[in-house]
């Protein structure tokens, strides 16, 4: 296979390469112009689940101890080497975004995303993405998918300047609760809503539209707290 110039990718060994733009990934050109992908994680079962994605393409897994401040075991995986793998990661922006389903993006928030507990949004870290690609690709991208979000910065002590994404709870957090849902890995179930949570959420949105009814986002969550399952 590694001699093959025009392998075809499944949906699902797709949507992991994908995450060597969106997400912990990472595609590196040979000097053969040829690809591999690599990524790693502190949990084997994500770097498992990732390599039975990646089916026969999956190449190798290791794994090695972490010596910095949190002493603990890294797991690394890595791809098979092709030709379709750099042609893949050359495709631009938004011809990779177009790329991406449920599958795509669920793996993207496991990788960068984070969930407020009590607060229940969603903030998906992009900070290797320049303003410019914010405003004129994801921001527009996510909403077209029905998730509106807001572009913040954070800024270091040293004057950089990054920016991430910001789904509200009101707005976008249920449903990105829902696509995980879809997607169960255990060791990342801290960045699932509970399934109480997403009763509710159901229950109350389905009474809302039953009754031809919008509420503020304040006034949601009150009314949110005053369901009983």
């Amino acid at each position: 296979m590694d001699n093959q110039q025009d392998y075809l990718f499944d949906n699902e060994q797709l949507q992991v390469l994908l995450t060597g733009t969106f997400g912990d990934g990472c595609i590196s050109e040979t000097k053969s112009n040829k690809g591999i992908y690599t990524t790693n994680c502190i949990y084997e079962e994500y770097m498992e689940y990732k390599s039975n994605l990646l089916k026969d393409i999956f190449n190798s897994k290791r794994s090695y101890l972490n010596m910095g401040y949190k002493q603990n075991m890294i797991y690394s995986i890595s791809s098979k080497t092709l030709k379709s793998i750099i042609l893949l990661h050359k495709k631009s922006l938004i011809e990779k975004l177009n790329l991406l389903d449920d599958l795509g993006l669920a793996l993207w928030f496991y990788d960068d995303g984070s969930l407020h507990k009590t607060k229940h949004f969603y903030n998906l870290n992009t900070h290797s993405f320049s303003l410019e690609d914010h405003t004129n690709y994801l921001k527009p991208y996510f909403e077209s998918k029905g998730y509106p979000c807001n572009i913040f910065q954070d800024k270091k002590l040293d004057g950089r300047i990054f920016y991430y994404l910001c789904f509200r709870k009101h707005r976008s957090g249920f449903k990105i609760a829902e696509l995980l849902q879809k997607y169960p890995v255990n060791c990342y179930s801290y960045k699932r809503w509970s399934s109480e949570a997403i009763q509710k959420w159901s229950k109350l949105e389905a009474q809302l539209k039953s009754e031809n009814k919008t509420l503020k986002p304040c006034t949601f969550t009150k009314a949110l707290k005053s369901i009983v399952l």
